[in-house]
């Protein structure tokens, strides 16, 4: 009983099958050519039958067309490999017959049909493996057109249009002989240069196999789940880990279309394979899959992997963040009861210290005034750091609701932003300049309270980073957006740190060394704010030159994403 074929050992084979009966064409094609070039250029007669010499280059067509349509890709899931076995073995005895009618029919030893002969070493280069069975073929074949020849000089068999050859001995035997021994000369030279070239052909492709077999062997071992597919071959591989994911085996989906997995038992594989996944922001895309009670959640990620246009190969990674989201729900959870938990006692806190500063507890030293007013301080710091912790724990669980109403006059809203911060920059020293827009703004679709918490977080950090120079706040009309920029002369943003601009709790290094003041929270909160108004924000920062905030808002009302919970489940 023949071993089992592994899938790497039965991809190999159908690929070889394929191109081999794919460059049959061009065989096929130049001999129906010669064929009517010879027919056309005889003034009387036909050196041999045509019906006959056109029936074998059909033949050819014909089986090369159905070993292609049984090989075609979205049916190579189905071929077994005793087909595989039948068919490549059979190559090489069918065409030896063919080639035999060919010979007789051309004019045997004197003919140009032995010349087709040729072919066979080179099949053996493409069908197989070891270069001695290369060899073998080639040395079975020159046995066997030896034989004929041999046949065709003793007159046991005689060509249809070769003529008696033992007339063609005895009025040019030099010639006859020449030309035989030629062809015998050549052959022996197909034959070895066919078996260097055989050697070279299976080791680039072993050197090609071991690079494969390294490739997926890394890939067996990821503990994500991997899946490498294409449009032409479908599914390729599979490791361990999206067996266990997709519950199915490797062996039941591979080289089969995406399409094709409709069996109850592919349907989550093919769903996920089906999935759009961007390739801007991977964390964006996400896979869930019922597990018990709950659900398992992955975040899907694609890599490009064609290396000719139209094939669309790629390598799909599913990395489970089950663990991870449950971890951030409870570190959420816990930030959102904290800050609860300590918002009352540190407002009451500030409510006292005040009523000692007025004066309602009875007259109070200079020095106990300096310490009280710093002790009020941190008290309204901690107030603002537990709001943030408060919005942001209200974003991360949808909760954090918005209001959306048409706001007439957008640039008296930011005005008005603005001035508050006049005196703080006129304590520090440094320039404010308000540039209102050349065009009229078109009333803008947002949540007044919200927004202005966004703007307020971006001007206030120009403000607090800026200790010489000048703020500039300008708003622009654009085509399809309104544009606010807010430009400073501040620390600026180390190279190096920008990605990290909008994490939370980020606070870039320089900002750090220099014992600034801040949470780290103001600009997540703000990304997310514009993201719910349909707007953005970007940023562009030289360390110690200053950095330029744009946030963008659009002028169609119907870009402004839609569903909020209701304000009274929202308010916490």
């Amino acid at each position: 009983m023949a071993k089992a074929m592994t899938h790497e050992e039965r991809l190999r084979r159908i690929t070889v099958l394929w191109w081999l009966f794919n460059t049959r064409w061009i065989t096929v094609t130049a001999i129906l050519i010669f064929l009517a070039m010879t027919h056309a250029a005889q003034a009387s007669g036909v050196p041999y039958p045509v019906p006959l010499m056109t029936s074998v280059p059909l033949f050819f067509d014909g089986s090369t067309a159905l070993a292609l349509f049984w090989l075609r890709p979205n049916n190579r899931s189905h071929i077994n490999d005793r087909g595989l076995r039948i068919l490549g073995g059979a190559i090489i005895p069918i065409d030896l017959v063919l080639l035999t009618i060919v010979y007789f029919v051309t004019g045997g030893i004197a003919g140009w049909g032995k010349l087709l002969f040729f072919y066979i070493p080179v099949l053996g280069i493409i069908l197989f493996e070891h270069t001695k069975h290369v060899v073998l073929t080639g040395a079975v074949t020159l046995f066997y057109v030896a034989s004929l020849a041999t046949l065709d000089i003793a007159g046991v068999i005689q060509p249809v249009n070769g003529g008696p050859i033992r007339e063609l001995l005895l009025a040019t035997p030099s010639s006859l002989w020449l030309d035989t021994g030629g062809f015998f000369a050549v052959f022996l030279g197909i034959v070895g240069v066919s078996s260097l070239s055989a050697r070279g052909f299976h080791a680039s492709e072993e050197i090609a196999h071991r690079e494969f077999t390294m490739f997926t062997k890394a890939l067996e071992g990821l503990p994500d789940a991997v899946v490498l597919f294409g449009r032409q071959r479908g599914i390729t591989f599979m490791n361990r880990r999206a067996e266990e994911l997709f519950r199915i085996k490797r062996d039941m989906v591979l080289d089969r279309p995406v399409e094709q997995l409709i069996s109850h038992d592919a349907a989550r594989l093919r769903s996920a394979l089906l999935l759009e996944v961007s390739e801007g922001d991977a964390s964006l895309t996400r896979f869930t899959v019922p597990e018990g009670d709950g659900e398992r959640t992955f975040v899907v990620s694609r890599v490009p992997l064609s290396l000719k246009k139209g094939y669309g190969n790629e390598l799909r990674i599913f990395r489970e963040t089950t663990r991870e989201e449950e971890v951030s729900k409870l570190k959420s959870k816990f930030m959102s009861v904290a800050a609860h938990q300590l918002r009352t006692p540190v407002a009451g806190l500030k409510w006292v210290i005040q009523m000692i500063l007025n004066g309602e507890a009875g007259a109070i030293t200079d020095t106990q005034r300096e310490f009280l007013g710093r002790a009020a301080q941190t008290a309204e710091r901690m107030i603002r750091l537990i709001s943030d912790l408060l919005d942001v724990t209200r974003i991360e669980e949808g909760r954090f609701a918005y209001d959306f109403e048409v706001q007439q006059d957008f640039v008296g809203m930011v005005e008005g932003i603005v001035n508050p911060f006049k005196a703080q920059a006129k304590d520090k020293g440094i320039g404010v300049e308000f540039v209102t827009p050349k065009d009229p703004i078109p009333p803008l679709l947002i949540d007044k309270s919200r927004l202005t918490i966004a703007i307020e977080n971006i001007v206030q950090n120009a403000f607090k980073y800026t200790q010489q120079g000048s703020v500039t706040v300008s708003i622009q009309r654009r085509p399809d957006d309104v544009a606010l920029i807010v430009r400073d002369t501040g620390v600026g943003i180390p190279k190096d740190e920008m990605e990290k601009m909008f994490a939370k709790f980020y606070r870039g290094r320089n900002v750090q060394e220099q014992g600034i003041e801040g949470t780290g929270l103001g600009l997540f909160i703000t990304k997310a704010i514009l993201k719910r108004h349909g707007g953005n924000i970007a940023v562009d920062s030289e360390e110690g030159k200053g950095s330029t905030f744009t946030i963008t808002l659009p002028i169609d009302p119907t870009r402004v994403p839609s569903g909020d919970v209701p304000i009274d489940e929202a308010v916490v």
